[in-house]
Order: C-alpha cells, then sequence, then structure tokens
C-alpha cells in the first residue's frame, strides 16, 4: 500500500485511488491535506466551487469536532459553521447540518458575552 506522505498532488490521489493501490479512507486524508494547503480561510473557501467547498467545509468541521468537539471548532474555525452546514445539506445530513448550526448559534452567543 502506498503512504500517505508519498501522495504529493491530487492527480496523483485520485490515479492511485482509481488503480486501487489506496483505499478511499486514504483518498479522503489525501484530498483533505492538499485542499488544507490551498484553503486557509473562509474567504478563500468562498472562490472555490461549491462541491469542493461542501466536501473542504464539512471535512473540517468533522476534523475539529472529532478532536475536540464543537467547543473548539467553534474557536479554531467559526467562520466554517455556515459553510459546514450546507455541505452536509449537500451530502442529505439535515440532522447535522442543524446540529452544526445550533452550535453555530451557541457559540456565536457565548463569543458575545466575552466582546460586550
Amino acid at each position: 500500500m502506498v503512504s500517505l506522505s508519498s501522495i504529493t498532488t491530487l492527480a496523483q490521489a485520485f490515479d492511485l485511488f482509481d488503480r486501487s493501490e489506496i483505499d478511499a479512507f486514504t483518498l479522503d486524508d489525501a484530498v483533505y491535506l492538499k485542499l488544507t494547503n490551498v484553503i486557509g480561510d473562509a474567504e478563500t473557501l468562498s472562490r472555490v466551487l461549491a462541491p469542493v467547498a461542501d466536501y473542504y467545509a464539512s471535512r473540517i468541521m468533522q476534523f475539529d469536532v472529532g478532536n475536540g468537539g464543537f467547543a473548539q471548532a467553534a474557536y479554531n474555525i467559526p467562520d466554517f459553521f455556515g459553510p459546514a452546514a450546507q455541505g452536509y445539506r449537500t451530502l442529505g445530513l439535515t440532522e447535522a447540518a442543524d446540529l452544526i448550526d445550533r452550535a453555530a448559534a451557541i457559540a456565536t452567543q457565548e463569543r458575545a458575552k466575552f466582546t460586550a
């Protein structure tokens, strides 16, 4: 099996996947890591194609929430809540999108307490 660190481009990642040399999880990690090098903020995210934005925003939200919960996501990537919810809606995961929207509202309320 090919190591994730040896994958240098998105084209290579998809080629390896097409040839069954990497599995879907490795492809997902490779795509996410490559996009992380390009998309650093919500402004940049707003300039990429919608399917890419949906994927990246939902994936970075998944990573942050999985790593430290919604509190960590609210601290690290507050501008990605809306795009992430949209990404989950695009995937048909409306309950997850609604949960992200509720977490965003709570985070906004909590931030207001500290900036008032």
